[in-house]
């Protein structure tokens, strides 16, 4: 049998993106049960003064992933960037899958193109109207982990 060089032929990088930007982390959209099984463990197992504030960080959680699942998202990241108002600004970056007719990818994306610029507050998979982008912090004592 023939061996193949595993080593790369060129030190160039690839012209192309394929991980996440700097400052994102990837969400969870399927967690298995028994990671969000020992997270509900953990959390019951909290100091009580601290233990509500994890269970509605768990909520709010839940409620997202619920939400991006029934939007056919199939990926999202969390970004966290400098921001000179108050030391940082939130960004949620996601990939979804979108109906589109025809069989031509150009015409196909052109299309969704030009319904997204008639109505760019309109959302192209369900029709509905959105709001994009997380609100920025304007209170610097909110703004840091504490």
């Amino acid at each position: 049998m023939t061996e193949l060089p595993m080593e790369p032929t060129t030190s160039l990088p690839p012209v192309y993106w394929y991980g996440l930007p700097h400052g994102y982390m990837p969400l969870d959209l399927d967690p298995p049960i028994e990671k969000l099984t020992a997270l509900v463990n953990d959390i019951l197992a909290l100091p009580e003064e601290t233990r509500g504030e994890a269970e509605r960080v768990l909520r709010l959680y839940a409620g997202v992933v619920t939400a991006l699942n029934f939007h056919d998202v199939q990926g999202c990241a969390i970004g966290v960037h400098p921001d000179d108002e108050c030391g940082f600004a939130q960004s949620v970056l996601t990939f979804s899958t979108v109906s589109a007719s025809g069989v031509n990818a150009t015409l196909a994306l052109a299309d969704l193109a030009v319904a997204a610029a008639q109505e760019p507050d309109k959302d192209a998979a369900s029709g509905a109207s959105v709001r994009h982008g997380l609100p920025r912090c304007r209170d610097s004592q909110h703004c840091r982990a504490g």
